[in-house]
């Protein structure tokens, strides 16, 4: 075919080659050829993208991507495009991680200027990236982790780029929570990232494998010293409250929980929000799944002396239009008064007086 003919030449690279290191003060007609050669390569590419990788053309893409792409919109986009075309391949797959596109990939999306026309392919190309673990392991090394929370923060507005970028930053993330748990630990960290940390791994919270590991790399203790802090915020105090009833997977967990104060914690943050239905409506949740999960529903009470149980059934009593608290609260209650192991009555009626 012409595509294949135009690539094997080597033609459409070496032009790149001669344009990679045009100046600022180049006329326009340098940036129309620049702009038209790699409009030509990205259409090559997309019927013949293993010959314009055997043509050695990736390099010439990410050298052009990294002088031009950050200063010419349809350069960069375009760019991206044939990358991620010729990416399908596995030779050029193979060939953009060796000639060090993931590092130069990264930077595009750590740049607030860059476009979602060239975020967007990019993504699409590092999910592929990232189906190879020690691909996974190389993005991780470059920063991927922080470089994806920085896009989801600087893209918040673009639901596809949120939603595409989530699921990249979870692939990435899953293979190393221990480093990401640790960067909740930093004090100096912006709020932003911080709460995109905290979403990405209450989120993988919900598979109870991730969630263990969020434990026993001291997930509870620090979600906890957050929530004791009196100067948190509403919507941080929603979080994580929710991101701790997702790690009450198992008796240890809550054991760990009531040990490290955690029922002290949860109570009083809802004796002080009891009116606040958003509030309350992650507090509930997480106090009814502790009660649900532990070997001993009266173990969990405060200090002084108000048990989990009792704070529920109160809440649904006060606020019944609290959906989530009320539905959590009657299949709590129905669980504890059709239990076999323990006959729960006695207590439920007690509460109720």
């Amino acid at each position: 075919s012409i595509s294949n003919k135009l690539a094997a030449t080597g033609g459409i690279g070496a032009a790149l080659a001669s344009l990679e290191f045009m100046g600022d003060d180049d006329d326009d007609n340098s940036q129309d050829a620049l702009e038209n050669t790699v409009v030509l390569l990205e259409q090559v590419a997309a019927s013949a993208p293993e010959a314009v990788v055997a043509s050695g053309a990736m390099e010439n893409v990410l050298s052009v991507m990294q002088k031009q792409g950050l200063t010419n919109e349809i350069c960069m986009e375009a760019c991206v495009r044939t990358l991620e075309r010729c990416s399908r391949t596995s030779a050029g797959l193979g060939e953009i991680v060796q000639k060090n596109g993931v590092p130069v990939l990264l930077g595009t999306f750590r740049d607030a200027s860059t476009s979602a026309g060239a975020t967007m392919p990019g993504l699409k190309l590092m999910d592929r990236v990232c189906r190879l673990e020690q691909y996974t392991e190389y993005v991780n090394q470059c920063g991927g982790i922080e470089t994806m929370v920085m896009l989801l923060s600087n893209k918040s507005e673009n639901a596809q780029v949120v939603k595409q970028g989530g699921r990249l930053l979870s692939k990435i993330a899953k293979t190393q929570l221990s480093e990401t748990m640790a960067k909740l630990n930093n004090s100096n960290l912006d709020p932003a990232v911080k709460m995109t940390t905290l979403n990405l791994l209450s989120s993988l919270a919900l598979e109870d494998e991730s969630a263990e590991k969020i434990v026993a790399d001291g997930g509870i203790g620090t979600l906890l010293a957050d929530l004791a802090d009196d100067n948190i915020d509403e919507t941080m105090v929603i979080t994580e409250s929710k991101f701790l009833g997702r790690l009450m997977t198992s008796n240890k967990n809550v054991s760990e929980m009531i040990e490290s104060g955690g029922v002290d914690t949860i109570i009083g943050l809802a004796s002080k929000n009891t009116d606040n239905e958003a509030v309350m409506e992650s507090l509930i949740p997480a106090l009814v799944q502790m009660v649900a999960v532990s070997e001993d529903p009266s173990a969990i009470v405060s200090t002084s002396g108000v048990t989990g149980v009792k704070m529920v059934i109160d809440t649904m009593t006060s606020n019944p239009g609290f959906g989530a608290s009320s539905e959590a609260g009657i299949k709590l209650i129905s669980k504890m008064a059709t239990s076999k192991k323990k006959d729960n009555k006695p207590e439920l009626i007690q509460v109720r007086r």
